[in-house]
């Protein structure tokens, strides 16, 4: 007899199983289907690269200048490019100083290339300037700078200052921001 009620339950249990496995839904199941024409997800990256342009790898540092002088100038260029996104990309190049200032980052000039052509003649610490990437391109920024001054006061100074190259994307539910950093220090000798 209990084998005979073990037998019932089991087949019972099949039974069920197999109305289960091939039931779609069962009376516990919600479904909620919403179909919505023409829409879509995408999804954009803001993230500016900055690269060396001998070899492609990231770079922290631009200009390292030791024993600067009157007249004196160094250069440096640096390629900044899109982290994988399909739109163009409208960034700005600022300038950001990390030291006290001492005078001469305020003293010394800039010049700023891209292209081929002159985009920024200037103070250094005011260097305000803004370009867009084109979708897969890449931007080569060529900077010169020099001591135009003869002051004395300059002469065994330091000045630690950052390239900000930031972009931004906004709109009313929030925004995404990107940024990279290109640090630079330069120093006076005697003279």
């Amino acid at each position: 007899m209990v084998r005979a009620r073990a037998y019932i339950i089991l087949a019972l249990l099949l039974l069920f199983g197999i109305w289960f496995r091939v039931s779609e839904f069962t009376d516990a199941d919600i479904s909620d289907q919403v179909r919505i024409p023409g829409n879509r997800i995408s999804m954009i990256s803001i993230s500016l690269l900055s690269k060396k342009t001998v070899n492609g790898l990231k770079t922290a540092s631009l200009l390292h200048t030791d024993d600067l002088r009157p007249d004196g100038f160094d250069v440096g260029a640096v390629r900044i490019m899109q982290d994988s996104s399909a739109t163009p990309l409208t960034y700005r190049l600022t300038a950001v100083q990390q030291g006290e200032d001492n005078g001469l980052c305020s003293t010394l000039s800039l010049d700023i290339y891209k292209a081929n052509e002159s985009i920024y003649r200037g103070k250094l610490e005011d260097v305000a300037v803004a370009s867009t990437l084109a979708r897969d391109g890449y931007d080569d920024w060529i900077f010169v700078v020099s001591l135009p001054s003869h002051d004395t006061d300059l002469k065994n100074r330091i000045c630690d200052i950052d390239f900000v190259f930031s972009t931004k994307k906004i709109n009313q539910q929030g925004g995404l921001y990107g940024e990279s950093r290109v640090s630079n220090i330069i120093s006076t000798g005697t003279w």
